[in-house]
């Protein structure tokens, strides 16, 4: 409940700063991306009964679906953080 309510005052806040209309696009990038790994993490753990499984099916499931969501929205984080893997794998590569 913490998770949601720190974001959204945050985001009361701020609205007066998000002038330009492309922010606010990427700014509902992000949030669709955790609204749908939200989603999926809470079908899939309340399935589960086992605290320790909860956690590690949650992490490994909830990186997933964030990362395949940001790369399929494509706003300017994820972007930059896909810039900065292939940089490293060209480097390493050399």
């Amino acid at each position: 409940m913490v998770d949601t309510i720190i974001p959204t005052v945050k985001l009361l806040a701020g609205w007066k700063y998000i002038k330009d209309k492309k922010n606010l696009f990427d700014l509902l990038k992000s949030i669709i991306g955790a609204t749908i790994m939200f989603a999926v993490l809470y079908f899939l753990c309340n399935r589960i009964e086992s605290n320790a499984q909860k956690i590690i099916i949650g992490m490994v499931a909830g990186s997933v679906v964030y990362a395949v969501t940001e790369l399929i929205l494509r706003p300017p984080s994820a972007m930059m953080f896909a810039g900065i893997i292939k940089n490293f794998q060209l480097k390493a590569g050399k």
